[in-house]
């Protein structure tokens, strides 16, 4: 999505939550009209169009189970490389101007931000709600959200703990963190049993670039709503 007749736009990569999709034209209006051209991407297997054909060694019933142990086969490790194809896509477009490119997302899509800001450079900016993706094996041991999956693969295969546990190692955000240069605004809440908030501080305290982080004491995994979402447009304008 683009702001009609413009050229040189900064760019916003939208990243959807777990089992979403890219969603409707509508949802990035506000965007636009804030002079962003707007990509966003189906997920690979979930809620969209994208299809999921990778031959993982172990599929299972689940998406954050597929591949493992293995982190060269494992889903978000494809997710991931598919994220980042966003940007490319979106940064060798005729109308975009790579100097400010924002990485957005909640959820899952706000693991996905981080990640991407880490591994990527071009990324000026990551907007990132209730991140997912932070102190990994915490999230398996407690059962939260779709990490779920990997606790229900260690009952069938408990020999597996450790490999699985390194395996999530390369993807868990708070390993990643030191790398990001790009500004970060987070935002995160402290009843969320989803994405637990007191766990992303694990990441955030180890981001070394400008950062700040919206706290939402009250709220679950729905974070600030559309309080925040107004408090983002404002820090986009």
């Amino acid at each position: 999505l683009k702001p009609k007749g413009s050229i040189g736009c900064p760019i916003v990569l939208h990243y959807h939550g777990f089992g979403g999709s890219c969603g409707e034209h509508h949802w990035y209006y506000d965007m636009a009209k804030l002079g962003y051209a707007v990509f966003a991407i189906d997920m690979r297997g979930q809620g969209g169009s994208s299809e999921n054909r990778f031959a993982y060694g172990y599929r299972g019933t689940h998406l954050m189970s597929m591949g493992a142990p293995d982190h060269h086969q494992y889903y978000v490790k494809w997710q991931i490389l598919d994220c980042i194809r966003l940007a490319d896509i979106a940064c060798g477009a005729d109308f975009t101007d790579s100097s400010v490119l924002v990485a957005h997302g909640s959820s899952q899509g706000g693991a996905a931000s981080v990640t991407v800001s880490a591994l990527d450079s071009r990324v000026t900016h990551c907007i990132c709600d209730v991140p997912s993706n932070t102190d990994i094996v915490r999230r398996i041991e407690g059962r939260h959200g779709s990490f779920a999956a990997l606790a229900d693969y260690l009952e069938t295969f408990p020999q597996r703990r450790e490999e699985v546990y390194r395996m999530v190692s390369y993807f868990d955000t708070m390993n990643l963190a030191g790398r990001i240069t790009a500004h970060v605004y987070a935002s995160c809440a402290l009843n969320d049993d989803v994405c637990p908030g007191k766990l992303f501080f694990a990441c955030f305290n180890k981001i070394q670039s400008p950062k700040a982080i919206e706290i939402y004491y009250e709220s679950g995994h729905e974070g600030g709503g559309d309080y925040h979402h107004a408090r983002k447009l404002g820090y986009l304008k």
